[in-house]
This record gives structure tokens, sequence and C-alpha cells, in this order.
């Protein structure tokens, strides 16, 4: 039997120096359906044509000390059932803290109620709860994660096939950075969306001075219980607000998996295997709770989609809770050779993975949103995961060169190693940016910031880019473009049907190796490594916007080499061929 337990603590200094002077972000704003001009309600807040929206904050502290820490049991034990059969099994505890802050500078709605409030003379200091040292108001404590696993050899001891299989429950942490988007709210860090206005922050009338305007009102009526009518008053906006659930749950996984191996030979081994795995209490970002819509302003009927804002005292509202489902399904089939001077490696897998949030709701992945088109039904996002590949083969070789004759100084210790893989591009979804982005009434704006998907008018077109190299440039490879059209409505297309262009990438490691006199197994060794070995040229995701139909569906950008010494996500020059020199002392 086995027992073990482990700690880990975490302090952390958030640092914010968007000190109420430096604009966050510009958000441009088009008309819908290609109008020269917004209707006249957008007009009030942007002006006609004219269309950009500063967000800007004002925290109280340049930093926060925020803490937090994890805690880790477990107890296992193994049986012979049989001689030829053998079950281990066990329990893993786990217990990941709330995060908190020594000043107690947390701050989030009073409760789901104070979400809803469709009250503007609601004093916000009842909106808010505010001055917690906890970053959740109530969090999981324990997290417990059953195992269980089996080995069997079905013909008996000395068996050349072994049956394994398992199951287990395995749990995650909440992402600790919803904790940091927590501290953005009011009165730790108030922020506020201004538009129609200067951008030099230095000209009286300026967005900046408009929002400072609005936070030194805001900052004093809180104290002294205002609400959004008395600081504000109806045709502006309030402060943004990011809350987590009443409730949160640790992700959990329930992980699974069956394998048969045989030994073809002494040499050769070969392994099919199926491996699933089923997740729930997944993080999701909903961004657009307080999303509205007035069909006589927008001009599209959104089901679902109250007219005035359900909270009219906040302009955008976030809400972070556990509540997303995904799954995986997976068979994989490997073959392995280890010769004296050569071992060989090929593998070959076949999945689907489907989740209705990728990357924890947090991170996203391939270029695609974390968060929910349809606030109101998080269902209608299950589709392909962001990193669902159908098809993935990878192989691998070490290849020894024997020494064959001349000066071992020269001849002997060299050694060639390399991978290569390819698999079908990431899936990506048919988005309507312009339709995003008129979600509006009562004067306010940003208050939707999900991805709208567009509207699908034809059926059968291929979902999978063809083509691979230069020639991409000049044409369009993916031809669906002429199947989709301006959203009317949620869910008129599936999130995440169109695959992007296939990734083939091959490395070679070459290394020569020298032996120090006087130290017994000690050597130098002296290569050169080569990455994208054929400056294979691999493309990213197509452009995916009904707004722009002209480029629609064609592939301009390159993505990065998973293996690239300079790290992932570098940007345009991310696929060329690179070769680095190393060395190193083994001993």
């Amino acid at each position: 039997m086995k027992v073990g337990w482990d700690i880990r603590r975490d302090d952390i200094t958030d640092y914010d120096p968007q000190i109420g002077t430096v604009p966050l972000t510009f958000t441009a704003l088009t008309c819908p359906n290609g109008q020269p001009a917004c209707p006249t309600e957008a007009q009030t807040t942007f002006g006609a044509g004219f269309g950009l929206q500063q967000q800007q904050s004002f925290p109280t502290r340049l930093t926060q000390p925020i803490a937090l820490y994890n805690m880790g049991g477990y107890v296992q034990d193994q049986w012979k059932a049989l001689p030829n059969l053998t079950v281990t099994y066990g329990l893993r505890m786990e217990h990941n803290s709330d995060p908190i802050c020594l000043t107690t500078c947390f701050s989030y709605a009073n409760g789901s109620s104070a979400i809803f409030n469709a009250n503007p003379n609601t004093p916000y200091n009842q909106l808010y709860s505010s001055g917690n040292e906890a970053a959740f108001p109530s969090l999981q404590k324990i997290g417990y994660e059953p195992r269980i696993g089996f080995s069997w050899l079905p013909a008996g001891v000395g068996s050349k096939t072994t049956v394994r299989g398992g199951f287990g429950l395995f749990i995650d942490s909440f992402p600790g950075t919803v904790a940091d988007s927590i501290l953005e709210n009011a009165p730790t860090s108030a922020i506020f969306t201004t538009g129609n206005a200067l951008l030099d922050p230095s000209q009286p009338g300026s967005n900046n001075a408009i929002a400072a305007a609005l936070n030194a009102s805001f900052t004093s009526g809180f104290a002294s219980g205002g609400s959004f009518n008395s600081i504000f008053g109806p045709g502006n906006s309030g402060p943004s607000l990011l809350t987590p659930a009443s409730h949160i749950s640790y992700p959990t996984y329930d992980i699974y998996s069956l394998a048969v191996e045989h030994q073809i030979s002494r040499s050769t081994a070969l392994s099919l295997t199926y491996a699933g795995n089923h997740g729930y209490h997944e993080p999701v970002v909903n961004n657009s709770v307080n999303a509205a819509n007035d069909p006589a302003v927008s001009g599209i009927n959104f089901t679902g989609l109250p007219k005035t804002y359900p909270n009219p005292s906040f302009g955008a509202v976030t809400v972070d809770y556990s509540g997303a489902t995904s799954n995986y399904n997976g068979l994989i089939a490997s073959v392995i050779n280890r010769q004296r001077y050569l071992t060989l490696q090929f593998n070959y897998a076949y999945s689907h993975s489907l989740d209705e949030i990728s990357n924890g709701g947090i991170l996203s992945f391939s270029g695609n949103s974390d968060n929910p088109s349809n606030p109101n039904n998080l269902a209608q996002n299950y589709g392909n995961a962001d990193y669902d590949t159908r098809d993935y083969i990878s192989g691998s070789y070490v290849f020894t060169v024997p020494h064959f004759g001349g000066p071992r100084v020269l001849t002997d210790g060299w050694e060639l190693a390399g991978t290569a893989f390819h698999h079908n591009g990431y899936p990506v979804s048919v988005l309507d940016s312009a339709g995003a982005a008129f979600f509006t009434s009562s004067g306010q704006s940003g208050t939707y910031n999900g991805p709208l998907y567009a509207q699908q008018t034809g059926t059968g077109f291929a979902t999978h880019c063809g083509g691979e190299g230069h020639t991409i440039l000049t044409g369009n490879s993916c031809p669906f473009a002429a199947d989709f059209a301006p959203a009317t409505n949620f869910g008129q297309s599936r999130r995440n049907q169109i695959y992007g262009g296939n990734f083939t990438d091959s490395d070679l490691d070459v290394t020569k190796g020298f032996k120090v006199p006087g130290l017994e197994g000690g050597s130098l060794k002296l290569g050169a490594q080569f990455f994208n070995m054929f400056n294979h040229p691999n493309f990213a995701q197509p452009y995916n916007d009904v707004e722009a139909p002209a480029t629609l569906g064609q592939l301009h950008n390159l993505q990065t080499t998973p293996t690239s010494i300079l790290g992932s996500f570098l940007g345009g020059d991310a696929s060329p061929r690179l070769i680095q020199l190393k060395a190193s002392f083994v001993f």
C-alpha cells in the first residue's frame, strides 16, 4: 500500500498599471447590413458613421496581494487477484483553496438577484458585495478522485498479449485568472466605456476626461448609497461587472481506457488503445449576461434576448461559473520496433472531441472564441472542440550509426533522431461580427461580447479545406463563402464545423559524441537540430467572417510549428525552417 500527501502555496502580487489615465482597449463599431450610418439610438452613443469605444479602468491600488494553495493526499493498493491478473485501486483527495486577498479587495455581485436587478434606483452598495477576502462566495471544498485499473495476461503468465484498462475521476482547479478578473470590479477598480469623443487624453472633453468624471461621480456616489439614476442617469452607461456564480465546483473528468498490447517478436510490439473522457463542471465565461436587443434599433429579432437590459445599472456583465461539458473518444494504434542500431515508432489516432467551451473558457485555442454565442443557451454551443483532430499520424526514429572504420574520433558516436507528424486542420466557426456589434438598446453598448455564428444558407459544402503549399495564397481553398450569410438569430449554424488546412511537420537532430579522457561514461555531444526541416508552410485558419465576403474561406496566414525553439504563438514568423547548434555534456 502507498500513502502520500502534497501541498503547494502560491503568493501572487496582482499588478495593474492602469491608474485612470491609460485607455485599455479600442473597439471598432460597424453599422449592420452595410448601412452607411447607424440608427438614431446608436448615433446617440457613438455618432453617425463614428464607431470607437474606449474602455478605461480606475483601480484604487497599483498592486493587490493574492494567496492560494493546493493540498492533496492519496492512498493506493495493489491486489494480485490471479497469477495473470493484477488490480490496482486507490483514492486521491484534493483541496484547492479559494484565492485570498490580504487587503479584502474582492468585489462581486451581491447574489444572483443583484445580477438581474432591473431597478435603476437600487443603490450600488446593495448590488455589490465588496470588501471580501475570498474571491468566490462559495467554492467546493474537497474533490474525491477514485481510480481503478487492471492488467491481465489472457494466455497466462508468460503470455505475449496483455490487456490493460482503467477508470478514474480527476479534478482540476478552477482557473485562478478568474480571481484576477474579479479585481476589476468596482469599487476596487471601476471600468467605464465611453465613445464619440476625442481620443487625445490631454484635451478637455476627451474620452479619458469623460471616463474620469464618471469614475469620480461613481466613487462618491457609491459611498453615499447612490444608484444608477442618481449617479449617471438615463442615456449613460454604468460600470462593467465581472462576477463569479454563487457556487463554483471543481472541473471534473471521468477518464477511461482499454488497451491490448501484443509482442509480435523480440524486437516488435503492437498496441491498440481506446481512450475516452467526459468532463463536467468545466469553466464558462459568459460575458454577455446583460445583453439585450431591440428589433426597432438593430432590425433583427434575436430569440431569447429582452428589449431592455436585465440590469440597467451595469454595462457589460460577465458571470464565471462551472457548467460546461465535454466528451472525447479516441482509438490509437502504435507499433514500435527496436533493433541494435535503430528504433522506429509509428502512431495513428482517430478521435473526436466535442464540447461547449474549449480550453476552460479562459485562453482561446486556434483563434476561436472562449465565450458562448447565445448567453441564455450554453447547450447551443455544443460542437467540435477547438482542438478536435480526427486523424493524427506521427512517427519517430533514433539511429545510432555503427562504427564502419576509419578514425573513431571522426566516425564513431554519430546519432540521428527525428520526428514527423501530420494531422487534419483545426476547426473554426463562421462568424458575423457586424451583427454581433449591434446588440444595443437604451443608448448603451458593449453588453454583447460573444461570437455570433453566421446563418448557414447552403448544404453540401466541403467542411475541410483542401490543398497545401504556397498556391493557397492565390485561391480559395475553403469554398464555403456562398453557403453563409449574416445571422438573423442564434443557432443558425453549428460551432466549429469548418476545418482549416492540414498540418505537416518534421524535425531532425544530428549529434556527434566525443569521449572525455579520464571520465568513465562521460562524453561531450555536439550537433545541430533542424525544426521544420523541409521548410513546409502550414496555413492558419481561413478567414471566417461574413462581414468580409470577398476573403471568406481564404487562407493567408501561417501557423506556428509546436516544436519551434522560439515557443508557440509567434505570429507572422511562425513556420520557417529553424536550425540550432547545440552542445551538451553527458556523465
